[in-house]
């Protein structure tokens, strides 16, 4: 991670990460409340667990009321090395009773359970809420704190951190093996190895295309994506020095390629760059083609939202928010040099 490019330069100062669970604490945010039911199917549990990953704990919620795997949803997946906090819900046959104070588990813990005829479905949650500790910073606080000014009031890369790819890039590898013909039959595995390689390609994309052109700007052909929505539309020539200004304002950003099979919005002047550079990926682009897998959009550019930070002696306490599928690490890397060796999921 440290070989893509950075925003605001490599940073000067260093820090440690991650010396205990409690340093990363991660809060799942819904942005509503679950619809009670008590006569309803799908049991909704509010969960803090620690050192933990979220498919592990799915599993054993499953294997406690008796049911597959399958039965149990939720929002998005929360670090391991971590404490958080999230909603899952297991669906069960009507009118099921089950007493969810009895489920226990090192380091977790049930704190709310209602029923609702709803099911939690992936990616619903608003956003996660982070409060992190970064011990043992070494560098000038001064301009420290002007990278963190910088980085509260302009952003930085939409990266997909470390996690995304594995110890030792290990879901890399798995999607090597896949593309290669490989069958592996865990469709978790599976589906997590071809999301990384594609992750690992945006990436680059994006990485790339900042050494080209420093800050981004839109290209003809660009496709920007509205603020808080899923909506998109292609950038025209005529109309780029408005969207600069809308960029600016927040108001859209532009993305770059997941890539996949199917149709696709890019054009012109940036359908050629992204062409060319991804070219050296097109063995897994191939691949993905063949597994059905299709192609998306995410944004290039990350906003922490309500970024505070104070110090205690040499230790520095981030708080902020992000949006569902961004990495707190984006955010991190901009800021301080961090071990990034740690398995977190």
């Amino acid at each position: 991670m440290s070989d893509f490019s950075y925003a605001y330069g490599e940073p000067a100062a260093s820090a440690t990460f991650k010396k205990s669970p409690e340093d990363f604490v991660v809060t799942e945010m819904l942005g509503f409340e679950p619809e009670i039911n008590d006569r309803g199917q799908h049991h909704w549990l509010w969960l803090q667990k620690k050192e933990h990953n979220t498919d592990y704990i799915a599993r054993a919620l499953a294997k406690f009321v008796g049911v597959e795997p399958n039965k149990v949803s939720y929002s998005g997946l929360k670090d391991r090395q971590a404490v958080t906090s999230q909603w899952f819900s297991v669906e069960l046959s009507a009118l099921t009773d089950v007493q969810w104070s009895q489920f226990e588990m090192e380091n977790t813990q049930i704190l709310r359970a209602v029923q609702s005829t709803r099911k939690l479905k992936r990616g619903t949650h608003k956003a996660n809420a982070f409060m992190i500790r970064l011990a043992d910073v070494v560098g000038d606080k001064i301009a420290l704190e002007q990278r963190l000014a910088k980085v509260a009031a302009d952003g930085v890369p939409n990266y997909f951190g470390p996690q995304r790819f594995g110890r030792d890039q290990h879901n890399l590898a798995i999607a090597e093996s896949i593309f290669a013909g490989k069958k592996v039959k865990n469709r978790n595995a599976k589906s997590m190895a071809l999301s990384a390689a594609r992750s690992w390609v945006f990436n680059h994309y994006l990485s790339a295309r900042m050494k080209i052109a420093g800050q981004l700007e839109p290209l003809t052909g660009d496709v920007m994506q509205l603020m808080g929505s899923h909506s998109v539309f292609t950038a025209e020539v005529h109309d780029l020095e408005t969207l600069n200004e809308r960029i600016k304002a927040r108001d859209i950003r532009i993305t770059g390629p997941l890539i996949g099979k199917g149709p696709r919005a890019v054009a012109e002047e940036a359908e050629a760059l992204e062409q060319s550079l991804t070219a050296a990926f097109d063995n897994w682009l191939q691949g993905l083609k063949r597994l059905g897998v299709e192609h998306a959009h995410r944004p290039l550019w990350l906003f922490a939202e309500k970024m505070q930070w104070q110090w205690h002696e040499n230790d520095l306490e981030l708080s902020f928010e992000l949006e569902p599928g961004a990495y707190a690490t984006s955010v991190l890397r901009e800021i301080v040099s961090i071990d990034e060796t740690k398995d977190t999921d």
